[in-house]
């Protein structure tokens, strides 16, 4: 930047009692930010805290519920292989979910944006299964393994073989309480170490489940709905004094012109 320019362009300066009252206003709306922010962490420690708190660590099952195998409870699968024809992808269209969308978010039970979409007219050549909302996606292979990324599908969508898929039998157990079960599962003991981490599907199915009853499944996805709707006060509180901030900074700029 020219120096000389940039100290000779003009600046706005109001009355210090109104620098006061705009510094009020902006502190206020930064505090609000803050405090969102704090508010989004404890709401995401909360699920799987209320998780252990009504139901017991699943691995212990120091509350008795009877135990299921994982395959008796739900479909487990693996997705398909990614294309590899460039033509298969589009700027939109279904939802082609990979690791790195899984592991974006670590722990996501509302999975609804990946990076990449399969073209309609592609798939209409080629046969990709269309996976449920409500499946719950486990990495397989690879070194997410590991980092017990795990999301929950709030949309159909095609999912890459590196992700292990659950279809909750909606009978027997709420995808809800399956997701939070699988956050608690931790395949490390179990998985193959070559020269990347391998979780098998065989294995993925004959792991233990504790099944309590369905009102009391019932009742943790209430309390999961109230977390949701808390999540979404606080976002809109801070998406306001966000634009309150911006639309007074923009009016204080357009003042300086």
């Amino acid at each position: 930047a020219d120096m000389k320019v940039l100290l000779s362009m003009p600046v706005s300066v109001p009355p210090l009692d109104e620098q006061r009252w705009i510094a009020g206003i902006l502190d206020r709306a930064a505090r609000i930010a803050r405090l969102r922010a704090q508010a989004a962490d404890r709401l995401r420690a909360f699920a799987p805290a209320l998780f252990v708190k009504m139901f017991g660590d699943p691995e212990e099952n120091p509350k008795g519920w009877p135990i299921a195998r994982l395959q008796d409870v739900a479909t487990v699968l693996a997705g398909d292989p990614a294309p590899q024809e460039p033509r298969a992808f589009a700027a939109r269209g279904p939802l082609f979910v990979r690791m790195q969308d899984v592991g974006r978010g670590h722990v996501n039970p509302t999975l609804s944006v990946s990076k990449d979409h399969l073209d309609p007219g592609w798939l209409s050549e080629n046969r990709l299964r269309l996976f449920p909302k409500g499946s719950i996606l486990i990495p397989k292979s690879g070194a997410s393994v590991n980092l017990n990324h795990r999301a929950m599908l709030a949309t159909e969508a095609h999912v890459v073989s590196h992700l292990a898929v659950l279809i909750p039998d909606r009978s027997r157990i709420f995808p809800d309480y399956l997701f939070w079960w699988s956050v608690h599962y931790d395949p490390r003991k179990k998985v193959q170490t070559t020269s990347l981490p391998s979780l098998k599907i065989a294995t993925l199915k004959e792991a233990d489940v504790p099944v309590p009853p369905p009102n009391k499944q019932r009742n943790f996805v209430k309390f999961l709905n109230w977390i949701d709707r808390m999540n979404h006060s606080t976002k809109k509180a801070s998406k306001c004094a966000s634009n309150l901030t911006e639309s007074l900074m923009g009016h204080l700029l357009g003042d300086s012109t």
